[in-house]
């Protein structure tokens, strides 16, 4: 069971806010890191610094967004195993899944639009999501996709996940995704 963890100053904590991706360079700028991204977004304009890390399985920062107490967190343990970082975080900080807002890149969106989902069973293709809601036993949990797609036929969806957009175009598509999902989470706070 997870619980909320009140501060020192009697403020509750309001999101553990965790952008889902690959860690490592090779991975920095794909599709797959469109959570990285937004996590990052957030952090530079609020001047958060995403460097402590949790046992070696996320980096993660504390500060103020939209007036309320968060944590900016990026799990390395690889998308599939977005879970256990989420698992760990939570019980650390005795937070509970309803203070989770997760971020992550959908294909099936198009590039360039952010959807938010307040809770339930879809996005079950997505590898992190997936592994997430079986780890916390619950699909009970905030999420926003970013869009990325739509994915060319003639590519596999991991050649696409893991590949950088080639066009300036595609780049600033996912970048305005990006930037939606920061402005949807500032909303959701």
């Amino acid at each position: 069971m997870f619980f909320l963890r009140k501060k020192s100053n009697g403020g509750a904590l309001s999101a553990a806010i965790f952008g889902l991706g690959n860690p490592g360079e090779k991975y920095a700028k794909t599709r797959h890191n469109a959570g990285f991204m937004a996590v990052d977004f957030l952090a530079d304009k609020y001047g958060i610094s995403i460097t402590k890390k949790l046992r070696g399985l996320a980096l993660y920062g504390r500060g103020k967004i939209s007036e309320k107490n968060v944590f900016l967190i990026k799990p390395l343990t690889y998308m599939n195993l977005s879970g256990e970082a989420a698992r760990e975080f939570l019980r650390f900080f005795h937070m509970d899944i309803s203070a989770a807002i997760v971020v992550f890149d959908n294909c099936d969106i198009n590039a360039g639009l952010a959807r938010f989902k307040l809770r339930g069973a879809g996005n079950t293709a997505h590898n992190g999501i997936k592994n997430i809601a079986e780890v916390l036993k619950t699909h009970d949990f905030r999420r926003v996709a970013i869009g990325t797609g739509p994915k060319p036929k003639e590519i596999s969806l991991t050649d696409f996940c893991l590949t950088k957009p080639e066009s300036a175009d595609e780049q600033n598509a996912l970048s305005e995704g990006v930037k939606q999902a920061a402005e949807i989470i500032e909303r959701v706070l």
